[in-house]
């Protein structure tokens, strides 16, 4: 999995988890307030009328192609729109913006990002300190990520740390950009 990956590299900072250690005091749990189902009132539909243009009979409408979904990533709220060059080249790759779920991410706690890019980018990757992943593409220009990341040992208390997201094209020409967030335990 992607987070592991970026992680590893994080976990290879830290020296081996010590069981001597106090776990942490568990955190509130949040209960969702009940939602009350309403049944709607049917309203009547009106008979058919003529129409000035009808369809011939045997004829369908045009289908309209569904937008894609994704990765049915949570709100993400840490956005970066990275500059441009002044006039880049219509196919050289572009990194037009960065969303993650926030600035500040937690162990044991979900990590997700999205990358739009040009429809030139075939392909996007997360690295962090010599490990990376690729990101699923989800539609031309836009790339999704989503994972748990994994328990991280008491001695993290926080971590900077440097994602860089690298947008390639089919042809092996690729472009980056460094967005820094911090992990904590």
């Amino acid at each position: 999995m992607i987070v592991s990956l970026l992680l590893a590299a994080m976990l290879a900072l830290a020296s081996a988890y010590d069981a001597q250690q106090p776990s942490p005091m568990p955190e509130p749990s949040v209960t969702a307030t009940p939602t009350v189902a309403v049944t709607p009132t049917p309203i009547p539909t009106p008979a058919p009328s003529a129409s000035a243009n009808p369809t011939p009979a045997g004829s369908q409408s045009p289908e309209v192609s569904p937008t894609p979904t994704g990765l049915n990533l949570p709100p993400l709220k840490y956005h970066v729109t990275p500059k441009q060059p002044p006039s880049p080249a219509p196919d050289s790759p572009q990194i037009l913006e960065i969303d993650l779920n926030d600035q500040v991410i937690y162990s044991t706690k979900n990590f997700s990002a999205r990358v739009t890019t040009n429809d030139v980018v075939t392909k996007v990757t997360i690295s962090s300190n010599g490990h990376s992943g690729q990101m699923t593409r989800i539609a031309p220009g836009r790339f999704e990520s989503t994972g748990d990341i994994p328990k991280l040992p008491s001695i993290i208390g926080g971590l900077n740390v440097n994602l860089v997201f690298t947008a390639t094209t089919a042809d092996g020409r690729s472009t980056s950009v460094k967005v820094p967030i911090k992990v904590k335990r």
